[in-house]
């Protein structure tokens, strides 16, 4: 094979393999749903004792920060 048919399979091949992949990869989505969802942060062995959190804050990064009890 020639120098050219070389680089034309393998542009070939790589555009097929980025195919492959961006349909293999699916996109994330959020749950669509109007309502806060509310979780707790429990103890795995004793599921009666969870976290107590409060006063929540956002500092001047966007990072948010909890208090614990």
């Amino acid at each position: 094979m020639s120098r050219y048919t070389n680089a034309v399979l393998t542009v070939i091949a790589v555009a097929l393999v980025a195919l492959v992949v961006e349909n293999a990869v699916s996109q994330a989505r959020a749950q669509s749903t109007s309502t806060i969802m509310r979780v707790a942060i429990c103890d795995p062995k004793n599921v009666n004792e969870c976290a107590h959190v409060s006063m929540p804050y956002i500092d001047s990064n966007g990072v948010l920060f909890v208090k614990g009890n």
